[in-house]
């Protein structure tokens, strides 16, 4: 019952953090191409 409460919030805050996330991902993705690539 408790969680929700809190769903539409949650759920607000991912659809924000999204981008960022997404931004993140890429960067880690390129960073660890980029290790591989030189290993």
């Amino acid at each position: 019952m408790f969680f929700w409460t809190l769903y539409p919030y949650v759920n607000g805050l991912m659809v924000k953090l999204n981008p960022y996330i997404q931004g993140l991902d890429s960067q880690l993705t390129a960073l660890w191409e980029s290790s591989a690539n030189s290993a």
